[in-house]
């Protein structure tokens, strides 16, 4: 799916004219932020005067947006390294062994690279 076909334009409206607006947006992936931060723009909705952006994952072009976009950053190596870890326990008899249907949890450290994007609530 391209940015153009991001269903994010669409649903972006209906944040606007509620009865109390949203302050800001937590977008989940690189696509919905590109959708999110067009819509905006789109829309003539300021950011971050108007709403504040924040993006998941600190993809190499963030600094690219106007506003540069603040994130919410993880390792991507780690990330890589723990689902190999899990991979690897799963098909291999070495470092015992993760049945089928067995949950795993994973919880990695993750900081906020503030940039431009946010901003206190306007009142």
């Amino acid at each position: 799916m391209s940015a153009r076909q991001c269903p994010t334009p669409r649903c972006a409206p209906a944040l606007f004219p509620l009865p109390v607006p949203s302050t800001a947006v937590l977008s989940c992936n690189n696509r919905t932020t590109l959708g999110l931060m067009r819509a905006l723009s789109q829309l003539g909705v300021k950011c971050p005067e108007q709403v504040s952006v924040v993006g998941f994952d600190d993809f190499d072009w963030t600094e690219m947006f106007t506003p540069k976009l603040t994130t919410v950053v993880q390792s991507s190596y780690e990330i890589g390294k723990r689902a190999v870890e899990m991979l690897l326990r799963r098909i291999g008899p070495e470092g015992g062994r993760l049945e089928a249907g067995e949950e795993t949890r994973v919880v990695l450290k993750a900081h906020l690279c503030v940039r431009e994007s946010t901003a206190p609530p306007s009142t």
